[in-house]
């Protein structure tokens, strides 16, 4: 009887420790929790918009006099900074993150680009 109990010792650290990853996989998500963020929003000027997707792609899209400029790219999140990186622009963008993700005020280093907030659909 003593062997039995000896037996179901290391199947139970094994039991313990796979649901304990689970557990961990299950509170991290896929994208890291960063899910919050997805979905469209639209710039203050109304003639963007930016799109943020599960798995870290985006799409951008702006309406300039000579048409539709738009282009796909990545997002991610970094020390509280959403950061995007689309084609139309040949510079990232970023959002500080430490506020709702329902509207964000996007800069960028570059002078092309002027702050704009984006509010989500």
């Amino acid at each position: 009887m003593s062997q039995t109990k000896h037996l179901h010792r290391p199947a139970r650290a094994i039991t313990g420790s796979l649901l304990a990853l689970a557990f961990a996989f299950s509170i991290s998500g896929c994208g890291g929790g960063d899910s919050k963020y997805e979905g469209s929003y639209r710039g203050s000027s109304d003639r963007t918009v930016l799109t943020l997707e599960s798995g870290g792609s985006a799409s951008y899209s702006q309406q300039m006099k000579r048409g539709l400029e738009a282009g796909d790219g990545t997002w991610r999140v970094e020390d509280d900074k959403l950061i995007v990186d689309v084609e139309p622009l040949d510079y990232e963008i970023y959002a500080d993150v430490s506020d709702s993700p329902e509207s964000l005020l996007f800069k960028s280093e570059n002078s092309k680009w002027n702050d704009e907030i984006f509010t989500k659909k």
